[in-house]
């Protein structure tokens, strides 16, 4: 008799510890490619349209739409006519929970097939870097990768949440505020301050 499978686990966003092998940009024309990476085979679809396949289904995906292929058995994919496609082989962490698939908290795992719509631009300057840096050897290349892949979930989930997807700054007031409320125990210098803001010392204080 056999053993019962257990169930499946994804890594929790504490336990991502990404490594990109391979990134590139490439035409693909009416050809199919099925194959078995055991990594993560990620695609971003700049042009043209892609017919994809895995164990459990078929989809079509179009200009503008991520896909993320998990490590399985055989995975594949063909363009209708011509497609200009990125791509990234990954893995979110290292041996032995280098085949899990992540998750990203209420959202699930990182799901198949994702139209990224007004965030295209934004997922593409992504794979631009995973293209430019991993080419590049050095402890500031391997960071500037970990931090594109944190960066791509990061967008993702924002096109799940439909918000703005912009890194939010503190304006100069919060900015101060936050510095008072630090200092509220030692001596501060509102000079310092307002000169920071580019401000007059009395328009700081009586603000």
């Amino acid at each position: 008799m056999r053993a019962r499978k257990s169930k499946h686990r994804f890594l929790t966003l504490d336990e991502l510890s990404p490594t990109v092998h391979l990134a590139a940009c490439f035409k693909w024309k009416r050809e199919r490619n099925r194959y078995r990476i055991p990594s993560h085979h990620i695609l971003l679809i700049e042009s043209g349209k892609l017919e994809a396949k895995i164990p459990g289904g078929s989809f079509d995906a179009k200009a503008g739409d991520l896909i993320c292929f998990r490590p399985a058995d055989w995975n594949e994919y063909g363009a209708r006519n011509e497609a200009v496609v990125y791509e990234a082989h990954l893995e979110f962490a290292s041996p032995p929970k280098h085949r899990l698939t992540p998750s990203l908290d209420e959202f699930g795992p990182l799901p198949l097939h994702v139209p990224m719509g007004d965030a295209f631009d934004e997922m593409r300057r992504v794979f631009e870097v995973f293209c430019i840096e991993i080419t590049q050897p050095g402890a500031l290349h391997r960071l500037r990768l970990r931090s594109a892949v944190h960066e791509m979930l990061a967008i993702l989930v924002s096109v799940l949440k439909h918000e703005d997807r912009g890194v939010k700054h503190l304006d100069p007031w919060q900015r101060a505020r936050l510095r008072l409320d630090s200092e509220l125990r030692g001596e501060c210098n509102i000079g310092q301050l307002a000169r920071e803001m580019s401000l007059s010392r009395r328009y700081f204080s009586r603000v």
